[in-house]
């Protein structure tokens, strides 16, 4: 999810064969935006209360890692590249990319998508960034019905 999935385009086009499908959640190709991250995370809040939507609880050990000093060395190889759209490019197994209605990452999952060989984007609604975590039924029906599809 988001920066993670960065990581995973990159290990994607760089080690295809360890790769069936490729599931992108809140992929951005380009800088982050903490800020509009923040405001459309609220937006959609703020939608959801008004569609009935109950906030899902976050499990305990989330944004934990198994080797935090690993996660972030991996987390910040990718800063260093600030457009990923040649990675994007080499990927060829069917991809799914699913970035949330009020997520700022849309444009750029947006632009990304263009450059896949074999994508589709879904947008998720009343969903910032973050979009695993705000409607994780939804995610989760998608994520499965792309890998059974």
């Amino acid at each position: 999810m988001a920066w993670g999935a960065r990581v995973e385009l990159v290990t994607a086009a760089r080690h295809p064969d360890r790769f069936d499908r490729l599931v992108l959640s809140d992929l951005s190709i380009d800088p982050e935006d903490p800020d509009a991250q923040k405001a459309g995370g609220i937006a959609a809040k703020a939608e959801r209360a008004a569609a009935g939507i109950a906030e899902a609880a976050r499990p305990e050990g989330w944004n934990t890692h198994d080797d935090p000093h690993e996660a972030v060395k991996a987390l910040a190889a990718t800063r260093r590249l600030p457009d990923l759209m040649p990675f994007v490019e080499q990927v060829s197994m069917p991809t799914l990319i699913a970035t949330g209605d009020h997520d700022p990452n849309l444009v750029s999952s947006r632009r990304a998508l263009a450059g896949f060989a074999d994508a589709r984007l879904e947008v998720l609604p009343h969903t910032g960034h973050g979009s695993v975590m705000h409607r994780p039924d939804l995610a989760a029906e998608l994520v499965l019905g792309f890998l059974a599809g």
